[in-house]
């Protein structure tokens, strides 16, 4: 994980509630339970409070930041 990450980061355009972590965990949970081809975007995002469009915005960027540290 990245030094600098708290559990809530502001999100695109500044705006503040995604948790890094939340999306982290709830995926963590469904994909053991379900199995990742079982799991949608809509229960990720139900699952981490997140609505489905933030979520794809929040996955493209962390996975933008993954790369970038790469």
């Amino acid at each position: 994980m990245h030094s600098g990450s708290s559990p809530t980061e502001v999100g695109p355009k500044g705006r503040p509630g995604w948790s890094r972590e939340a999306i982290i965990e709830a995926a963590r949970r469904l994909f053991l339970q379900r199995g990742f081809g079982f799991v949608s975007m809509d229960d990720l995002g139900k699952t981490a409070g997140v609505a489905r469009r933030m979520l794809s915005t929040c996955v493209k960027i962390m996975y933008l930041r993954q790369v970038h540290l790469l």
